[in-house]
């Protein structure tokens, strides 16, 4: 293993790399938290807003409003608010 030999050879102790740690798992999502989620995001808050105040990941969010077929805000639609789009 060369994690093994590069301790041996320096005496530095390394670990092999992780990425990111779950400091716990990830909450399952209930129908009427499913409603919410698509009441807030067509009420206007982003998806990342949404995971925030329901305390799941974005990727649940998305596949919440994604299976009420709401159809999703364009990225930057705040931006360009009263602007026709080309």
């Amino acid at each position: 293993m060369v994690l093994g030999r590069l301790k041996g050879n320096t005496g530095a102790h390394l670990s092999p790399p992780s990425g990111r740690l779950r400091t716990q798992a990830p909450r399952r999502i209930t129908n009427k938290d499913r409603s919410r989620a698509v009441e807030l995001y067509t009420s206007g808050l982003s998806l990342n807003a949404v995971a925030k105040e329901l305390g799941v990941s974005r990727y649940v969010v998305t596949a919440a409003v994604e299976q009420a077929g709401v159809e999703f805000r364009d990225r930057y639609d705040h931006v360009a608010k009263g602007k026709e789009k080309p």
